[in-house]
């Protein structure tokens, strides 16, 4: 394995190497946050934007921690574990959403109305119990730094 420069671009045998990134923590989680609400949120703009909106304005809260505070690393812990939550947890299923209406589609009109109903208000019910597993689990942080 050779590396070599060549116009300050390094290179491994003929090839372009990209230059490792170095995020800060604080990057990692953004990224993660916003991955995880695109595959929640993909399918509806409008609640996409305002959970990007709602991110970003907290993420800027604590951006004024010192980055080696352990009031920031409990705070991107918890960024990770809502993450991880809204990944696991609330993740949009097209598939689901073609058997129901699959489903609906065999059934009598009346039947059909109410299995609709039941779904969408599953579905409904599902999110308020992933909104206040989420909100319990912000319950944890530390409080923002003054202005805020």
């Amino acid at each position: 394995q050779f590396l070599y420069f060549i116009g300050g671009v390094p290179r491994l045998m003929g090839l372009t190497v990209a230059p490792a990134t170095r995020w800060s923590g604080a990057q990692r989680c953004y990224r993660q946050l916003l991955k995880s609400f695109r595959d929640a949120y993909y399918h509806d703009r409008a609640k996409l934007f305002w959970v990007r909106h709602r991110t970003l304005v907290e993420m800027h809260k604590y951006g004024a921690i010192d980055p080696t505070s352990p009031d920031c690393r409990l705070a991107l812990g918890i960024g990770h574990e809502v993450a991880d939550f809204v990944a696991r947890s609330m993740r949009f299923s097209v598939q689901r959403v073609v058997e129901h209406n699959a489903l609906v589609a065999r059934l009598p009109v009346g039947e059909a109305k109410l299995c609709r109903e039941r779904f969408v208000k599953a579905e409904a019910d599902h999110e308020l119990w992933c909104k206040s597993r989420i909100r319990a689990l912000l319950s944890r942080r530390p409080l923002p730094p003054y202005p805020y």
